[in-house]
């Protein structure tokens, strides 16, 4: 959000920063410039700097002979694209067709089936050198396989599923349960990108526990998984290239799947908006408050005491999710559009902690085409 800001009405130094960052070998780095750069396109006015910049942008995500296959990087760089075509800031060599989608990719190499056997082979016989790799291979573990790693089947393979098993080039099935894509197959891919990326098989890796991220991503993770999310990143944009989506409930088959459709989580630009100047000349730097939201949620009972604990761990009810739902800023009752909580028992009353997980969702749809409602 800085550099977008910083960058608000100066198309100029966005041109030199998508020159000198767009061959970075670090995706997250390449994504987080494009963001930046899609607010100073939203908010600039035509210019021949911002067709400079555009050009830029469309040179190198589109500009090839492939499209680079990262959904969120290229997502960032066709709304540069889709607003400097509203501004009129497209030079006479952008071709429109390229910059939508379904765009045109070579279908990647993965590793094969004895590759990854041999892998695992390697691991099992140096499981105490070599944890990195055991992480990684039991992390993206998928359903299809018999057994399931966590990011590999709430993560990797429910999005993988989204697309069906037909190519583009063949006609697609129009049954809402056609079959998926084999997720075995994005499984390898991943872990032959991960060990392309540069993943030391040799390292710890072990992941940072925070208490307050529950299951959501952690500002800080460990190396392996960014380097699995960047491959998910990447198959994603082959499987949409190359394979037909999935048809929803009423068999409409969508042109192709945006990050949004798959659930990837992503900045704004369109929310960025320029901070006003200042005109003082004494600035104290002072952390703001936190807001209200803040505060971690709980269904538990309160107090929660030793003997309170003992009685709910002992106890077959589930607690009450419902305050989870409305939390109040104080004088105001709000609604939980989406959440993930986590709570672990601090101190074990028993041999074996009990954790809880909840996750909300909430979907809008009309009245006429709900089947049914939840008792809840």
């Amino acid at each position: 959000m800085s550099l977008a800001r910083l960058l608000a009405h100066r198309p100029g130094v966005a041109v030199m920063l998508v020159r000198r960052f767009s061959e970075n070998n670090d995706p997250y780095v390449v994504e987080r410039v494009l963001f930046a750069v899609a607010a100073c396109v939203i908010m600039a006015q035509p210019s021949k700097e911002l067709v400079e910049l555009v050009d830029a942008v469309y040179t190198a995500a589109f500009g090839g002979p492939s499209v680079t296959p990262n959904v969120i990087i290229r997502y960032y760089a066709s709304v540069v694209c889709e607003e400097g075509s509203r501004k009129g800031a497209l030079s006479t060599n952008i071709r429109v067709e390229k910059f939508r989608p379904p765009y045109i990719s070579i279908w990647p190499l993965t590793l094969t089936n004895s590759e990854v056997e041999a892998l695992e082979k390697d691991w099992r016989a140096n499981t105490d050198s070599m944890r990195a790799l055991g992480r990684l291979l039991a992390s993206t573990v998928t359903e299809q396989m018999g057994g399931y790693g966590d990011w590999g089947r709430y993560e990797m393979g429910w999005r993988v599923g989204m697309f069906q098993s037909q190519r583009r080039n063949q006609e697609p099935l129009q049954e809402w349960n056609a079959p998926s894509f084999d997720d075995r197959v994005a499984r390898r891919y991943v872990l032959k990108r991960a060990l392309e990326l540069g993943l030391d098989k040799a390292l710890d890796d072990a992941p940072r526990y925070d208490p307050n991220v529950g299951r959501a991503r952690p500002p800080v993770e460990r190396l392996g998984k960014k380097y699995q999310w960047i491959a998910l990143h990447e198959f994603l944009g082959f499987l949409s290239d190359h394979y037909h989506p999935r048809p929803d409930y009423d068999g409409v088959i969508p042109v192709a799947l945006t990050p949004q459709d798959v659930h990837l989580d992503l900045l704004d630009p369109v929310l960025v908006r320029q901070a006003p100047r200042s005109s003082c000349d004494h600035l104290q730097f002072v952390s703001p408050p936190p807001p209200w939201w803040i505060n971690i949620l709980t269904p538990l009972p309160a107090p929660f005491d030793r003997s309170a604990r003992e009685e709910f761990v002992a106890s077959r009810e589930g607690p009450n999710p419902i305050r989870l739902l409305t939390p109040r800023d104080g004088n105001e009752a709000w609604m939980t559009l989406k959440g993930h909580w986590e709570w672990r028992e601090p101190i074990p009353c028993y041999r074996v902690g009990r954790i809880i997980f909840p996750h909300t969702a909430v979907y809008l749809g009309t009245s006429t085409r709900m089947q049914y409602r939840h008792p809840c």
